[in-house]
């Protein structure tokens, strides 16, 4: 027989949001990116804010993978390295579309503000 798999440990609704800090922060940038492009005059340092909370989500995200399987929520919602891989690898390749669209002609052309924040 394989080996046992230990149960996730089970948090409250509180002690839950620590676990959660990627999609919060993607969710606060996606509202700061459309907020800063009705202010800012340089649309272009918008994919810089863009490529650093990126960045910043990817860290978060890798320093869940060592932390074990946890179940948030009162059991609501389950944090294991399955679905951590799949938000790391979702997160690289977002990474590296904003990477290669900071340089883009056709991307100047457009509302950069929305094209950010949605990518």
């Amino acid at each position: 027989m394989g080996a046992a798999m230990a149960a996730p440990t089970h948090l409250g609704n509180l002690s839950s949001l620590g676990w959660l800090l990627p999609e919060i922060l993607l969710s606060l940038a996606v509202v700061a990116i459309f907020l800063l492009d009705l202010v800012v005059e340089n649309k272009e340092r918008l994919g810089d804010v863009a490529l650093g909370v990126m960045a910043i989500a990817i860290v978060l995200i890798t320093r869940l993978l060592w932390a074990g399987d946890r179940s948030l929520f009162e059991n609501s919602v389950v944090v294991d390295g399955f679905g951590l891989y799949f938000k790391l690898l979702v997160g690289l390749a977002a990474f590296g579309a904003i990477w290669m669209s900071l340089g883009s002609r056709e991307v100047r052309r457009t509302d950069q503000g929305e094209y950010w924040g949605i990518l």
